[in-house]
């Protein structure tokens, strides 16, 4: 049995290399790295997105001295969810997406839907601010609320609470102008 040396195995090589390339169905580089919603998870993943007025709104920030996500929940007189997520431009003013839940006293927030009505609130700050209200339509939907405690390495532990769901709302500004927020989605953990 004749052996190959190198010089006689590279055609070989080349052409079973270009025939994995040809069937791996490579993507554009564009397709691999554009931004997309982030998918409805429910692990704590630190996840936020939505389409304001039909366009991609994703939390960004250029500096690590700030969070882009910030979630609270209070299980104490009631069940209070807060979520603040920040979109920094490289030019141009900050965004801010907050959302609330407030449930009534002695009531834990748990899944469900929330509207106005029933304790929701979503603001987008921009240029100005846009408020819902009881006239819109506007609704948050918790799909998991678990609390978690985990172990530091230094022994102590982290308590902290998983919650996730979706949204969808209009919010008008005081002129008057409105903006629509949809496919809202979030997966967090909330001190």
């Amino acid at each position: 049995m004749k052996k190959l040396s190198i010089k006689d195995a590279a055609p070989v090589m080349l052409f079973l290399a270009l025939g994995l390339l040809a069937g791996s169905g490579c993507k554009k580089v564009e397709d691999i790295v554009k931004p997309k919603l982030p998918e409805a998870t429910q692990e704590g993943q630190g996840t936020f997105g939505c389409l304001v007025d039909g366009s991609l709104w994703l939390p960004f920030v250029q500096h690590t001295l700030d969070s882009k996500l910030e979630a609270s929940y209070s299980s104490t007189a009631g069940g209070t969810f807060t979520l603040r997520a920040e979109q920094e431009p490289s030019t141009g003013t900050s965004q801010y997406i907050h959302l609330t839940v407030y449930n009534p006293a002695g009531v834990a927030l748990k899944p469900g839907t929330y509207a106005v009505a029933s304790g929701f609130t979503g603001r987008l700050e921009a240029q100005q601010d846009f408020m819902t209200s009881a006239a819109g339509p506007a609704t948050l939907t918790i799909t998991k609320v678990e609390p978690r405690t985990e172990k530091t390495p230094t022994g102590g532990e982290v308590r902290y609470t998983i919650v996730s769901g979706t949204f969808d709302f209009e919010a008008a500004a005081p002129a008057g102008q409105k903006v629509r927020l949809t496919e809202g989605r979030f997966d967090v953990k909330a001190f």
